[in-house]
């Protein structure tokens, strides 16, 4: 398998993002049933107090170009009421253009004005993660070898915002804790706790030990902030192989190193026969300007926070006709 496989093997689940997976559609009915419970849309008082009960045609339309997300989790909410007739005239991770109608629908006036925020925040900033995260991939496509792009867990809208990077080109990376193995800086202390406070390396160098003994998983990722502590994970990683052929991919996540200490790294390890078993990962406060210096790293993945904690919402608005 080559790199590039391994890494969508290893980082890549945005196929099970779909309404007819249980987890997904859980979480999509669970979000959106507590933002209509915490709007109130039973109970609209200006609607009521102004009778605003007639029949009413109105289309969501793009206001801006770019990828279109949230489009499959409206249409699954809007399903819950028999009274709203709608029609999507888009699918979701298209690119659409300014003007570009999304959907039309027919519904009374009362109902519309109770969704119709829902309906728009829904769309506004899944849309808004999938255009960000695509126009990052159409960069890193510019630049040879360039490493993929993914996202990291800090997604406020958890599996859906997962959706949206992945409706967007990008690299998912797991989807819940029981998804993979992913040891981080807190779970190597929290070790070290417990086994007396031996040396950082010695703490890794266990970490990998109990990781890759671990059946039925195809990779298994470490979290390492020096050098030093990226080759005890492959020193370990190196008699885990050698007892067992069949033990899982390693990624080893370089995380807060300058893309200098990553290039000198990978330098070392890629005459290294382990090279073609392991997954390197750059992160931390990785950005769109800084992207052209990681491609020269080495690395096969960045991931990035800022792909869905600091998106900008897509602009998206409702017209009534």
């Amino acid at each position: 398998m080559n790199r590039r496989a391994l890494v969508n093997s290893c980082f890549q689940y945005g196929q099970q993002l779909t309404l007819t997976d249980a987890d997904y559609q859980g979480c999509v009915n669970d979000l959106l049933h507590w933002m209509a419970a915490y709007d109130d849309v039973e109970d609209d008082w200006t609607t009521t107090t102004l009778n605003l009960y007639q029949p009413i045609t109105a289309v969501i339309q793009a206001k801006q170009g770019g990828i279109v997300c949230g489009i499959e989790e409206v249409l699954f909410y809007l399903g819950k009421y028999s009274e709203i007739a709608v029609q999507h005239h888009v699918k979701d991770g298209s690119a659409v253009e300014k003007g570009t109608l999304l959907l039309t629908l027919r519904l009374p006036m009362n109902r519309l004005l109770s969704l119709e925020r829902i309906m728009l925040n829904v769309i506004g900033r899944m849309s808004g993660i999938a255009t960000q995260t695509q126009r990052l991939v159409a960069l890193a496509k510019t630049i040879p070898d360039c490493p993929a792009i993914a996202a990291t867990r800090k997604t406020p809208w958890m599996l859906l915002d997962k959706k949206a990077v992945y409706c967007g080109g990008g690299l998912t990376h797991r989807l819940q804790l029981s998804h993979a193995i992913l040891i981080k800086d807190n779970h190597l202390f929290a070790l070290g706790q417990q086994l007396g406070k031996p040396s950082a390396e010695a703490i890794v160098q266990k970490a990998v030990e109990l990781a890759v003994t671990v059946k039925s998983l195809g990779c298994v990722e470490i979290e390492v902030e020096s050098v030093e502590q990226a080759r005890a994970a492959l020193n370990s990683y190196r008699t885990a192989v050698e007892k067992n052929p069949d033990a899982p991919t390693m990624i080893v996540l370089l995380d807060n190193f300058t893309p200098s200490e990553v290039t000198r790294f990978i330098g070392e390890v890629r005459t290294d026969p382990l090279y073609n078993r392991v997954l390197f990962e750059g992160s931390g406060d990785i950005r769109e300007e800084t992207l052209p210096t990681w491609a020269t790293t080495g690395v096969d993945v960045v991931s990035l926070g800022a792909l869905t904690h600091s998106t900008k919402n897509f602009n998206v608005s409702m017209v009534m006709s």
